[in-house]
């Protein structure tokens, strides 16, 4: 199965066999940008509910392609949602498909993956600069036939540890000359080598987490094309349902902010996957949390508030954040006087100091924290933000999660739009500083962290 030119088509046609329903059942798998879905017509009658199923196999070909190549497909987070029977044993099945497996082969073995493949045509426009000196040609012209070469460059290493190699595969393809000319086409893979063999429910998570970390690189989180896994003697391709994964990245966006040339010239890539990596010890889910939420289209901008705010202080970690104020028109405050003034016994310089060590503005504050980075970023790329963004983003936050929260400055829902993207760049910004790649890199992927509606 070869992994060069590969792509999903948009239906395959084939049979299938559905435990509790029938086997050799005729049917299409339809693959668009929202959902995977299968449908079936039987001239068979077998009575079934609506609901989940654990498994289907199939092999079937693309409808829309003129090579017929077979395919054997496993498809698991599986749901029924329509059953009709009609005629004399006719019926018909639909079913949604969380996720599957495409293979020419038909046995493989999950629990020894020894590899990962991604495959993106962002990094091809991503490695350009460095491949760029591999082309060859004649110029200027100087008569009716032109001399060109090209010179496949060795793998590239981008880091090696005991446990996995991650390195940059190089792959090219050719037609023959015919009467539109020899056309030359060029690939580039991520591969992630396990040195020892992982179940492909770890080795599906490593690879994800290392594709976040050049999601950040490119300044582009749309998904990968595919993602191949390799065992001993077989391979295949997992495919998850946008759908069901909450992945809606609908706009068709290949632009990269940055190059691999700009990282080999610094000699800082093997430290940067690194650190990224260290990161999914004490920091992961943060992490998760702002990948879930950025490729994800149709979340609410207030459900995207109230995860960046969680996301910046789960990435707070080793922060020396100093304290010195107190917090003042807080609900707690009011309450503490309300107290306070009840009580009897205390003299005004004891209530004062009760109030004191009350109201401290604690150093894991939302506010405190995010007031921080921001000002850290300030050195790292254009910062046009009102002075009180930090404050009114947190308020803003407290008050979705408690609408009855009695915070004054907080922003409107038109104005949440805005302050989602401030806090997408922020937190991007962040975790490229976090992970050790150099300010002008990060000038080069995030430009500039600003509401729109803040002019400076």
């Amino acid at each position: 199965m070869s992994n060069y030119n590969f792509s999903f088509f948009s239906s395959y046609h084939g049979f299938w066999c559905v435990p509790g329903i029938g086997e050799s059942i005729p049917g299409n798998l339809y693959i668009d940008k929202i959902s995977i879905r299968l449908e079936l017509f039987w001239d068979d009658r077998k009575s079934v509910n609506t609901g989940k199923f654990k498994l289907i196999m199939g092999y079937a070909y693309p409808t829309d392609s003129v090579n017929k190549t077979c395919y054997y497909f496993n498809l698991k987070e599986i749901y029924l949602y329509y059953v009709s029977f009609f005629g004399r044993r006719q019926s018909q099945f639909k079913f949604d498909i969380g996720s599957f497996f495409i293979s020419e082969n038909k046995n493989y073995d999950l629990t020894k993956v020894n590899n990962a493949c991604i495959r993106t045509q962002l990094f091809d426009k991503w490695v350009w600069d460095y491949t760029r000196n591999s082309y060859n040609s004649e110029l200027p012209i100087k008569s009716n036939r032109i001399s060109f070469s090209y010179e496949q460059p060795k793998s590239l290493t981008l880091f090696e540890n005991n446990q996995i190699k991650v390195y940059i595969h190089f792959g090219y393809g050719f037609s023959m000359p015919n009467e539109s000319g020899c056309i030359l086409t060029t690939h580039a893979f991520l591969n992630i080598y396990n040195k020892q063999d992982k179940l492909f429910e770890d080795s599906l998570e490593l690879a994800q987490y290392l594709y976040d970390l050049f999601s950040l690189l490119f300044g582009n989180v749309t998904p990968p094309d595919f993602m191949e896994f390799r065992c001993v003697d077989a391979k295949f391709i997992y495919k998850r349902s946008p759908k069901l994964s909450y992945q809606f990245v609908n706009y068709e966006d290949s632009s990269v902010q940055s190059s691999l040339v700009d990282f080999i010239e610094n000699n800082k890539l093997e430290d940067v996957i690194k650190n990224w990596l260290s990161l999914s010890s004490n920091e992961k889910y943060a992490v998760l949390t702002y990948f879930e939420t950025i490729r994800d289209e149709h979340i609410p901008l207030s459900s995207s508030i109230k995860n960046y705010i969680s996301v910046i202080e789960g990435l707070s970690e080793g922060l020396k954040i100093k304290s010195f104020g107190q917090n003042k028109g807080t609900k707690k405050e009011r309450r503490l006087i309300e107290l306070l003034d009840k009580t009897q016994g205390l003299s005004v310089n004891e209530k004062n100091e009760i109030k004191m060590l009350v109201t401290r503005e604690s150093s894991k504050q939302p506010k405190l924290i995010l007031k921080h980075i921001v000002k850290e970023l300030s050195n790292l790329t254009d910062v046009i933000l009102e002075d009180d963004f930090c404050e009114r983003a947190v308020n803003t936050r407290n008050y979705i999660t408690h609408t009855n929260a009695k915070e004054s400055k907080i922003y409107q829902k038109n104005e949440y739009w805005d302050v989602s993207f401030a806090l997408e760049n922020i937190i991007a910004a962040f975790l490229l500083s976090k992970i050790g790649v150099n300010n002008q890199i990060i000038s080069k992927i995030i430009p500039e962290i600003k509401c729109k509606s803040i002019t400076k």
